[in-house]
């Protein structure tokens, strides 16, 4: 009985120096864990948005919403939230996500811009514009902020059909200096709705030629090109097929298919 007597209260002494040890140290522990978190953490964010790895962005900045302790660090981190969600092709998540920010939000052009994309992607254009308009009482005219409102307005009169007064809004953005390539794949957009096919291809092919169209810019163009019944330039747009007859076939398909909305570009 001894052995055992003594052999159990060697190992509760133990437990009762590293139970000391611990209350000792992880005062100090703790605060170079969370400096050491608080300097990994930009980093950290960095490297998701190059993965693009909503997922892992989507649960940094919940967390950091959870911790958020000032109305500015709330709004920022929902912000952010609702355009990662926005990215992932949630936009309703983004909507719930804004919500309490609404009834302060009288004076952030940010959250009704944002808001007015979620609604846009929710297929709700006439909120989309409501949105801009709250958006564009709080931006100075010309600044880089009106163009984006004044593009994002385009945007939402293409959804409702009304072409005039999207050319219009986008054409404004245009004279404010707004992004080169969003403005012309808009207009494109805007081109190809309306069946002016050899226009969207004047506006977009020096784009794809001199190596600055994105996948949307190049999208927008093979539909312009089917639709113009250009197969040679169709040919070298895609070049993914496998072969000449699955780009032909390709070619037939799309030029007897319903034409989809083309893909509008927005720029934060």
């Amino acid at each position: 009985m001894v052995p055992d007597f003594n052999k159990h209260f060697s190992l509760f002494c133990v437990l009762l120096l590293v139970s000391v040890l611990t209350g000792c140290v992880s005062p100090g522990l703790k605060s170079r864990q969370s400096a050491k978190e608080a300097d990994e953490a930009p980093a950290n964010e960095a490297l998701l948005k190059a993965a693009d790895n909503h997922a892992g962005l989507i649960k940094l900045y919940k967390t950091r919403l959870t911790q958020a302790t000032t109305p500015e660090e709330n709004k920022t981190c929902r912000l952010q939230l609702g355009e990662t969600y926005l990215a992932t092709g949630d936009p309703e998540s983004t909507l719930f996500i804004l919500e309490p920010l609404l009834t302060e939000a009288q004076r952030d052009a940010g959250v009704w811009l944002l808001k007015s994309r979620a609604d846009l992607a929710m297929g709700q254009p006439d909120n989309a514009l409501d949105d801009i308009d709250k958006a564009l009482f709080f931006v100075a005219p010309n600044s880089q902020e009106h163009a984006t409102m004044l593009n994002q307005q385009g945007l939402a009169y293409a959804s409702l059909g009304q072409y005039n007064k999207a050319r219009a809004s986008i054409n404004q953005a245009r004279a404010a200096m707004f992004d080169d390539l969003v403005i012309k794949n808009n207009l494109a957009m805007l081109d190809i709705l309306e069946q002016k096919y050899e226009a969207a291809i004047n506006r977009l092919m020096p784009l794809y030629t001199s190596g600055q169209a994105d996948e949307r810019i190049k999208a927008n163009l093979t539909i312009a090109l089917v639709r113009a019944g250009l197969y040679n330039e169709f040919k070298m747009v895609y070049s993914e097929a496998k072969s000449e007859q699955e780009r032909l076939s390709l070619f037939m398909a799309l030029s007897s298919a319903k034409i989809e909305k083309p893909t509008p570009a927005f720029r934060k």
